[in-house]
């Protein structure tokens, strides 16, 4: 099997001919063109530097809440991280179980500095909507 043209990618995104190894068996193969498609698909997109954050709630928690607090919970978190991470997508809602996820994250390092901003903003009750 030749190597795939990578040469109109962009530099950044060029790790996935390490994927591209001439291998001895089909399942193999297939794996490493799945991946190729899956990043070729991730960069046409335009959101390969997005940050992707979800924050739910369980359904007994936002019963305690102050009106409009989810939305402000919102406006505080975009506010706060766009300076320092301009492509974000959030998602603040209820769930069964209350969880925090962070993906899209370049490094372990930023994925950390992600969650310790968040937690910042969750201690930090100035956002709060009046009651």
């Amino acid at each position: 099997m030749d190597k795939l043209d990578t040469a109109g990618i962009q530099p950044h995104t060029q790790r996935i001919e390490r994927f591209l190894v001439t291998t001895m068996t089909f399942d193999c193969v297939r794996i490493q063109l799945l991946e190729y498609c899956i990043n070729i698909q991730h960069k046409e997109k335009g959101d390969e530097n997005m940050i992707r954050i979800e924050i739910l709630f369980d359904r007994q928690s936002t019963k305690n809440l102050k009106s409009g607090t989810l939305q402000a919970l919102q406006n505080e978190i975009e506010q706060r991280l766009k300076p320092h991470y301009p492509e974000i997508w959030l998602r603040i809602d209820q769930g069964s179980a209350p969880s925090v996820s962070v993906t899209g994250a370049r490094n372990d390092k930023d994925k950390e500095r992600i969650l310790s901003l968040l937690e910042e903003i969750w201690q930090d009750d100035s956002w709060l909507p009046a009651a």
